[in-house]
């Protein structure tokens, strides 16, 4: 349930925390050229299955948490590891923030905030990992990122609205999540065994 859900939920606090603060209205719009009638649940699991097969997803978290995780993690911490596999997850997206089309595969998001983010979601994806030795989670979490604020465009980054205060709210809940994970699982093996 977090790994599908996490996002989500996260992202609609935030939402509401911005909209509050701001005094504005966010709206969910759908991707260029499903029809508004369309139910917005079907639309999220055509993204969701999108994004496993397409959107990175599947190919990715095989190499970062399916064999460099687990390599890393023979001589690191869990947490050192994930930070790791992280940075290196943000090296491996920066061509993304050089063009149009790349900056919209990324979600347009201001790349200090994609940055900050990608590193405490890899720490989160290794929480899962090594927790269940299952890389489909993982792979799940990840699609659900890319659904989220992705496709669904949650946040509105593709209409150029300034977000960077609903994106830094959204990376300070994620922030103090990571935090309550490493303080109860240990930042040495990221699980309670």
């Amino acid at each position: 349930m977090i790994v599908l859900f996490s996002v989500p939920v996260i992202s609609f606090i935030s939402i509401q925390v911005y909209q509050i603060l701001w005094d504005t209205k966010i709206s969910l719009k759908y991707p260029e050229g499903i029809p508004l009638n369309t139910p917005w649940i079907v639309v999220a699991l055509i993204g969701f299955v999108v994004g496993i097969f397409f959107g990175g997803a599947l190919a990715e978290d095989i190499g970062w948490r399916g064999f460099i995780l687990p390599e890393l993690h023979k001589t690191n911490t869990a947490l050192k590891s994930a930070i790791i596999v992280g940075v290196a997850w943000v090296i491996w997206h920066i061509p993304f923030f050089w063009f149009e089309e790349g900056a919209k595969v990324v979600g347009y998001f201001d790349f200090n905030w994609f940055a900050i983010s990608t590193i405490l979601w890899s720490i989160l994806f290794a929480w899962v990992y090594f927790n269940t030795k299952n890389i489909l989670l993982p792979v799940f979490y990840h699609a659900s990122i890319n659904t989220t604020l992705g496709f669904l465009d949650l946040f509105n980054t593709s209409s150029g609205i300034n977000n960077k205060p609903l994106l830094y709210i959204h990376s300070g809940i994620t922030f103090l999540i990571v935090i309550v994970v490493v303080l109860i699982y240990g930042p040495k093996k990221l699980t309670k065994n």
